[in-house]
């Protein structure tokens, strides 16, 4: 009977420590779930801001691009003219002499 008694008594404490055990694993799942999500998320916007820098660096190379074009034609045109003005110089100091 006393060893009855004894097995209730520890079974009757033992409860819940048993319920508390389980809700610590219940609140340890919840968390890690949330962490897995925290870090999905991060994931997404660090993706996102890579596109971004992405299409920002795209657009920033197709611009200087466009500026180097644009200069190489007006250091093409000066070339031209100033290859012209020494020709018709040249041709003036022939004609000259």
């Amino acid at each position: 009977m006393k060893k009855v008694l004894i097995a209730a008594i520890t079974l009757t404490l033992a409860m819940p420590l048993l319920g508390s055990c389980k809700d610590a694993g219940d609140k340890a799942k919840d968390g890690m779930e949330e962490a897995g999500e925290a870090i999905d998320d991060g994931i997404d916007r660090t993706g996102d801001a890579l596109e971004r820098t992405g299409e920002d660096l795209k657009d920033a190379t197709n611009e200087t691009i466009d500026t180097i074009k644009e200069e190489g034609e007006k250091v093409k045109d000066s070339l031209e003219k100033l290859g012209k003005d020494t020709k018709d110089a040249t041709k003036k100091a022939i004609d000259d002499l």
